[in-house]
């Protein structure tokens, strides 16, 4: 069963174990969907599926409610077309939060909310984090203390397209702000 969570919307998780998977809405994101809902229905731990994203615009600045609403709202739509064609997501009670910002800065924002027994990262999401410091997730895995998942990409050639909304500083998650 799905839910659509604002972020800082997870009461309804304080007191459950918790899996994070951090990932994007392509195509490419469905084996680390598939890994994290193997791990949580094995441990019978609620699912929270993260997805970071930055506006490339606005990187320096805070990004306007209105736009930020309109991403939420494609990713939503987004998400919910690529787990529809993941059949064990059938069998668990999840939630998809969309929310901007870096991905370590969302994962440790989570961290401190719920109580996450394990972290599954989609290639890509993982790629952004090292991409900006290559001790990075190797320190932050260390730091938060559960055991952590690099899930690997399913489709190695997902395109990107500039200009657009990004979740990697570089490219695209196919979503527009217009």
């Amino acid at each position: 069963m799905a839910h659509f969570a604002v972020p800082g919307a997870t009461a309804s998780v304080l007191k459950m174990k918790v899996v994070l998977c951090v990932t994007g809405v392509s195509p490419s994101d469905k084996d680390a969907l598939r890994v994290a809902a193997t791990l949580a229905l094995s441990s019978d731990a609620k699912l929270i599926f993260l997805y970071p994203f930055r506006i490339a615009e606005y990187t320096a600045q805070r990004i306007p409610p209105e736009l930020t609403a309109n991403v939420r709202r494609q990713a939503h739509d987004r998400f919910a077309a690529l787990t529809s064609t993941i059949p064990i997501l059938h069998h668990l009670d999840y939630e998809f939060v969309a929310k901007p910002g870096r991905p370590e800065d969302t994962i440790q924002s989570l961290i401190k909310k719920v109580d996450v027994c394990a972290i599954v990262v989609a290639e890509r999401q993982a790629a952004i984090i090292a991409s900006r410091n290559p001790f990075t997730l190797t320190s932050l895995v260390s730091q938060w203390g559960v055991p952590f998942t690099i899930a690997p990409a399913a489709n190695k050639m997902a395109q990107h397209h500039p200009g657009q909304v990004v979740n990697d500083y570089r490219s695209s998650e196919h979503l527009t702000h217009a």
